[in-house]
């Protein structure tokens, strides 16, 4: 499809937000990045049930669930249905590498916005060198917000950035789920590359094994929209990160280097009950992104406060089950570390 038909097309299917929000590329003044950590008292698990010919099952209640920790039964202190507003964060890359992919990525979360429900809340962010809140937690539904995306920048703090997003949840309830799209290609990551000459394994890195618990912990679905990956790669005039590490290892390092970058974010998305997702092109995002809100409209929501309430750092086993014969619980978290 030439280039000016396709741009015509995503103009009309993004008419709808653009009733809502006015994202827009420009430089703003500059702020201080900041951290909010926070405590989770209750553990969370979405849960998506299905019948026996693998159809989602809607209209089950709290009192349908069992939830068990290390093999205990666990009293359900939150319950949330499908109908429940939801609370999402997107959060996006804003480093030079993403440089090529601006349009992209500013039109593909434009698609997301349009397809959210009046009732639902959002939040927008982006990052390099620290999370930025560019909008903090609002309605849908209200006056219409201008949002400035700030120009891109050097570092790319990918991991502390997802941490924070999860942090910023901290007021929200009900539903809950974030949303970053990346090329995944962290600054510390990188650096760790160039001074050991070796691409470091995600499962023998314990930084970055300390950082997927940390996530973990949370409770709240991470979803990665991954772009320019070894998977989906688009044509960029350059790409230095690639180029510095072939420099220092060679080219074979330089592509397991792209192949760890993605396992990582593969790795961060899974222990959440999340998923990473590959768009080639605009076109795909919207498919995407409509199967994401499927997925999260299909769940339910289960919390609990643990019988054993000492942070102990052991990994503990979640399962949900549910009191109904001819169903089962198709997907749902099933450890975290306290």
């Amino acid at each position: 499809m030439p280039k000016t038909a396709t741009k015509r097309k995503w103009q009309g299917g993004t008419s709808v937000l653009l009733c809502l929000f006015l994202v827009t590329t420009g430089l703003v003044a500059q702020e201080q990045p900041f951290r909010i950590n926070v405590n989770v008292a209750l553990v969370t698990v979405d849960a998506i049930v299905q019948d026996q010919v693998g159809r989602p099952v809607t209209n089950l209640e709290k009192s349908d669930f069992e939830v068990f920790e290390d093999g205990e039964p666990q009293d359900i202190a939150y319950f949330a249905t499908s109908e429940t507003p939801r609370s999402m964060l997107l959060l996006f890359d804003v480093s030079g590498s993403t440089g090529p992919q601006r349009p992209f990525m500013v039109q593909a979360f434009n698609v997301f916005l349009a397809l959210m429900r009046p009732f639902d809340r959002v939040a927008l962010a982006s990052f390099a060198g620290g999370l930025r809140m560019l909008m903090p937690w609002r309605n849908i539904e209200g006056k219409p917000k201008d949002v400035t995306v700030p120009a891109p920048q050097n570092l790319s703090y990918v991991y502390s950035a997802i941490e924070d997003g999860l942090a910023s949840f901290k007021n929200e309830k009900g539903r809950r789920g974030m949303i970053v799209m990346t090329d995944g290609r962290d600054t510390t990551f990188f650096n760790d590359v160039i001074g050991s000459h070796k691409v470091r394994e995600a499962d023998a890195d314990k930084s970055f094994q300390k950082l997927v618990q940390n996530v973990r912990k949370y409770g709240i679905p991470l979803y990665v929209i991954a772009i320019n990956s070894d998977r989906n790669p688009f044509e960029s005039t350059s790409d230095v990160e690639y180029t510095g590490v072939k420099n220092a290892i060679g080219e074979a390092g330089a592509r397991k280097y792209l192949t760890e970058v993605r396992v990582r974010m593969e790795q961060l998305a899974s222990s959440t009950n999340g998923r990473i997702l590959y768009p080639r092109n605009l076109e795909e995002v919207a498919p995407l992104y409509d199967a994401i809100g499927r997925e999260l409209g299909r769940s339910y929501s289960i919390g609990y406060a643990p019988a054993n309430p000492s942070n102990d750092g052991r990994v503990r086993k979640i399962e949900v089950r549910v009191r109904r014969d001819s169903v089962h619980v198709s997907q749902s978290r099933d450890s975290y570390t306290r």
